[in-house]
């Protein structure tokens, strides 16, 4: 039996599973699977602004204040730790967007760039108190605070 479907389609398992397409002892043939990429980015991918962090954050905030006689201590460690990451996503979002501005205005300065923000995500999670953000993020695998 030959099946032809998208991509969309095959790497969802629900829409797999609709079809009652297994993928088990058969073969996938991926026609430009250097596609493949973008496409699983679009599909499980999620964009970042900063509004949306700050968003966040306020509700984070009106959380806290609302239900803070109820909180437990490690209720409230845990939401200061997830407002601190909130405010650090925020800030690291807004000077890398002022560098790219200025990347944009002297335009030929990239031989540094990679560097450069290295050093910059040090140094915003570093004004973060990274011991705070350690315990926080364990959970995040790949993710490594300064």
């Amino acid at each position: 039996e030959l099946v032809v479907l998208p991509y969309s389609m095959l790497v969802s398992k629900a829409t797999r599973d609709s079809l009652q397409l297994s993928l088990k002892n058969n073969v996938v043939i991926i026609d430009e699977a250097h596609n493949l990429s973008e496409v699983m980015t679009s599909m499980f991918g999620a964009t970042l602004s900063p509004a949306i962090v700050k968003a966040a954050n306020e509700q984070l905030q009106a959380y806290v204040q609302k239900y803070l006689q109820r909180l437990g201590s490690r209720n409230l460690h845990y939401l200061r730790q997830l407002a601190t990451i909130c405010q650090t996503i925020v800030k690291y979002m807004r000077q890398t967007s002022k560098k790219e501005k200025k990347k944009k205005k002297t335009s030929g300065s990239s031989s540094r760039s990679g560097r450069n923000d290295t050093k910059q995500q040090q140094a915003v999670l570093g004004s973060a108190n990274p011991s705070k953000l350690q315990s926080s993020t364990e959970w995040l695998p790949g993710v490594e605070v300064g």
